[in-house]
């Protein structure tokens, strides 16, 4: 049952790969961003992660939200 349509699948992704070194780098103080954003960060990543490669968000299905689904 996938509801993330390719375009949304690509930003997750993408969202996910940028965010995940920047949870990095901030627990290593490399930006300058307070530590207690590392958590928030990472954990975002990963939820991008998961729903991009699964095509599945629980949160779409939740609020009714299908980008993947096909307009005629």
């Amino acid at each position: 049952m996938a509801n993330i349509g390719p375009s949304d699948r690509a930003v997750r992704l993408w969202s996910g790969a940028l965010l995940g070194p920047t949870a990095l780098f901030t627990l290593a103080s490399l930006l300058g961003l307070p530590h207690r954003l590392a958590p928030a960060f990472g954990v975002t990543a990963l939820y991008c992660f998961a729903t991009g490669l699964s095509r599945y968000s629980p949160l779409y299905q939740l609020l009714g939200v299908d980008t993947g689904a096909t307009r005629n």
